[in-house]
């Protein structure tokens, strides 16, 4: 027994109008199915990797940061330069390495300059 039901709707995938001939029909072709399947799953697997993603606060206490010093030295460490700019260590090593940032070596520490630091962000 076959039903005689013809419905207009519009693909979830590429919009366009069609004629269905179930009630449950969401795609205009098989290949508007695939298409709109894999996308689906691709969906579902960014919600699930964004709800395991956390955002961790920066470990810094602000109120025992001598910020006038701060503001007054010529060359920055890492870490100065971080609470200067309130960016993770982890940032500014990567624009170290890129380039971004020029830096001094004074052993195996990176000396930044003041000027250099504030006109080369990204």
């Amino acid at each position: 027994m076959s039903s005689n039901i013809r419905l207009p709707k519009i693909c979830q995938y590429c919009g366009l109008e069609f004629t269905a001939k179930t009630v449950r029909t969401r795609y205009c072709s098989h290949a508007c199915n695939r298409k709109g399947y894999k996308k689906d799953e691709r969906d579902k697997k960014l919600s699930a990797a964004k709800a395991v993603i956390r955002v961790e606060p920066l470990n810094i206490r602000h109120d025992l940061v001598d910020w006038e010093e701060l503001t007054r030295k010529p060359y920055l460490t890492v870490s100065e330069a971080c609470l200067l700019l309130n960016i993770r260590v982890e940032t500014l090593r990567r624009w170290i390495k890129e380039g971004t940032v020029k830096t001094s070596r004074v052993g195996k520490k990176h000396l930044i300059s003041r000027e250099i630091l504030l006109n080369s962000q990204p």
